[in-house]
């Protein structure tokens, strides 16, 4: 899927081997949302690749209260992450 630019996993069984899939099939993605995929581990040099290439990454893991918080925050404040 070459022209696809945001993608949204949300809470599925994806792992880095199937993140790398993505990454290495979709040349275009800039917005990535992973919360709650469990099986990504970002392990590796998998983090850097997703950093160099992705602008907005949503990662599996942390606090999903606090993320739309700051996306709140974010959005009152019109500042950019």
């Amino acid at each position: 899927m070459p022209k696809l630019s945001h993608l949204q996993l949300f809470a599925n069984k994806l792992t880095d081997a199937g993140l790398n899939a993505i990454l290495d099939n979709c040349p275009n993605l800039e917005h990535l949302d992973l919360r709650e995929c469990r099986s990504v581990k970002l392990s590796g040099d998998l983090r850097k690749r997703c950093s160099k290439r992705i602008k907005v990454l949503r990662e599996p893991f942390g606090c999903i209260m606090l993320t739309h918080v700051l996306e709140l925050i974010y959005d009152m404040l019109h500042i950019s992450r």
